[in-house]
């Protein structure tokens, strides 16, 4: 009988030492080790399913999850912001999450189906529904943002100190528009739809720990985890190929796909991986 040494490689294909060893790791650690070889590839599909699992951060706030994000997918809804922040570097320090969706324009319809849902079914009530007026600073967004109303709901709980929070954010234009125009930071502008999340800048965010913004885009608790830059001022959208011409889901973006077991489909995945951006200098 022969023996061989193991390498590092055939003990990190053992599943449960994979997916144990990434539990201790950070995203940026992780990101590294994805980029080693492409002999992992499976281990992270799988890996990216249970410990990026999205029906488990969303139990923090409804008990159907799954049924939650069909309703999402039905409506081309988009969940962003903090929230999805929060995914993805695996931590929890707000319990909030933001939905952002296109605005009825119907003389017909009274109300909005996630906000029907989130009453009738989830038990929230609703805190405050208002015109929007960039008073908000906690979305970094300007007073020109294409937002027609923000609604805002609360469910307190009997085990629970705190209430979570739940925030429709219903939009002029697509969803994914307004996220760009809202989002002034680099480190909060990721996206999840019914059947993918997307970091548009991993590398900035987790690598090099720099948030990159606009005027006005500066936030205190950004700075406690990343350097501030303004792009323009440092020159960084002429050097830093993640703000160019970009495309959802390229090569620059951290994709995850996100288990969709009974999950009735929203559009097509292509749809939103179509779609196009480039970040712009202030003009002086």
């Amino acid at each position: 009988m022969t023996e061989r040494n193991l390498s590092w490689e055939d003990i990190f294909l053992c599943y449960p030492i994979f997916d144990n060893i990434c539990s201790h790791l950070d995203p940026v650690d992780i990101l590294f080790l994805r980029l080693t070889t492409k002999k992992l590839s499976p281990c992270f599909e799988s890996l990216f399913k249970t410990q990026w699992n999205i029906n488990r951060q969303l139990t923090r706030f409804v008990k159907d999850p799954v049924s939650l994000r069909s309703l999402l997918a039905k409506h081309d809804a988009l969940m962003s912001g903090v929230f999805a922040l929060q995914f993805f570097k695996r931590e929890t320090w707000d319990d909030t999450v933001q939905f952002f969706k296109r605005a009825i324009v119907s003389p017909f319809r009274k109300s909005d189906p996630i906000d029907e849902y989130l009453m009738g079914r989830e038990g929230y009530e609703l805190q405050s529904a208002k015109a929007w007026s960039g008073d908000l600073t906690d979305l970094f967004a300007g007073l020109t943002a294409p937002i027609s109303e923000i609604k805002k709901y609360h469910r307190r709980s009997s085990t629970k100190a705190e209430a979570v929070h739940v925030r429709i954010i219903y939009t002029i234009g697509t969803p994914l528009k307004a996220i760009f125009r809202i989002f002034r930071g680099s480190f909060v502008v990721n996206i999840i739809s019914w059947n993918f999340a997307y970091s548009l800048f991993p590398a900035l965010n987790y690598i090099k720990r720099t948030a990159h913004g606009s005027k006005g885009g500066r936030n205190a608790n950004s700075e406690v985890t990343w350097t501030w830059q303004e792009a323009a001022a440092q020159g960084g959208i002429k050097h830093l190929h993640s703000l160019q011409f970009r495309r959802i889901g390229d090569s620059y973006t951290w994709s995850i796909a996100l288990d969709t077991n009974g999950v009735k489909a929203g559009q097509p995945t292509s749809v939103l991986q179509h779609s196009f951006f480039k970040v712009m200098e202030n003009p002086s």
